[in-house]
């Protein structure tokens, strides 16, 4: 924003609140001590737009944080679907994500979402940001194009060491590889689809840099499409619904007069063909053109 560097339009939190025992450093350590009003002080004072709520977040605890955030006029999204739904969080991260229960609250062991799950999130539009990709998505889009590999922008935005870990796991993908990453991946596109269908909120996000960043989106995005979503309805979790979720859709999120003119513009028609959004030319922030190949050589 100061305009010393060239960057993205970014939209923050902090470190995720977590219970007592963290589960990865640089959480915050919560307990029932008087802490909390402290840690939710120092968020707004640091400008965060929203709170991460982690696995080891005891549920009463994730409770009163949803609601003086929600006072504080922050959203609050949770690792956990349930009982954060219940509560009135504003999101849930990840189809399978990490739990201390012990087993996962929103898919099974292979990799289908019961019923109940589709019901709670369409129900109460708590958003959902699936990260297929971290769960087999990225690598089952690779195994069926691993043409990214060798693109200029990897080789030039990456060390060599990230194209060749890749190419040295799918170069010669065998077909029962790939047969088995879609036994991984399509009950979790299912789920994305249903939720949609079901007038859902999905949010495309990625988990990075678990996967390479921007590419690993574009992979994500392919995900929904394959699991039967229009390109419309993909397009519409990484632009209206996202903007939307954060707070920020009277100002982002689509082209209409009066918004942020922060576009990205195709080679092709992605209404079309979804992997169309591979191909990049130019970025615009707040009105300013950047072309891709000149970014490159900055």
């Amino acid at each position: 924003e100061s305009g010393v560097r060239i960057g993205p339009r970014l939209i923050t939190t902090g470190e995720p609140f977590d219970g007592t025992r963290i589960y990865y450093p640089g959480g915050s350590s919560l307990d029932d001590t008087g802490q909390l009003p402290l840690q939710l002080q120092h968020a707004a004072a640091f400008g965060f737009d929203f709170i991460k709520t982690y696995v080891r977040l005891p549920d009463l605890m994730q409770k009163r944080i949803i609601e003086e955030a929600h006072r504080m006029g922050m959203p609050v999204t949770s690792h956990e679907l349930y009982p954060a739904v219940a509560y009135g969080a504003d999101g849930v991260e990840h189809i399978r994500g990490t739990s201390r229960r012990g087993y996962s609250p929103k898919i099974t062991a292979l990799s289908r979402s019961y019923r109940d799950v589709i019901d709670l999130l369409t129900a109460s539009q708590m958003t959902l940001t699936p990260t297929i990709g971290i769960q087999g998505g990225f690598r089952l889009q690779t195994l069926r194009d691993a043409s990214w590999i060798d693109d200029r922008r990897i080789q030039t935005l990456y060390p060599p060491s990230v194209p060749a870990r890749w190419r040295a796991q799918t170069g010669t993908a065998p077909i029962a590889m790939l047969e088995d990453a879609e036994r991984l991946v399509k009950p979790q596109e299912k789920t994305v689809y249903e939720v949609v269908k079901g007038g859902g909120r999905v949010t495309a996000g990625t988990d990075a840099p678990i996967n390479p960043y921007g590419l690993s989106l574009l992979m994500e995005l392919e995900n929904y499409a394959s699991g039967g979503l229009s390109p419309f309805e993909v397009l519409r979790t990484a632009t209206t619904v996202s903007a939307e979720a954060m707070g920020v859709g009277a100002d982002l999120g689509s082209i209409e007069a009066g918004k942020l003119a922060d576009l990205v513009i195709i080679d092709g028609n992605p209404l079309s063909d979804i992997k169309l959004l591979r191909r990049v030319k130019h970025v615009m922030k707040g009105g300013v053109v950047y072309e891709t190949e000149a970014l490159l050589k900055r």
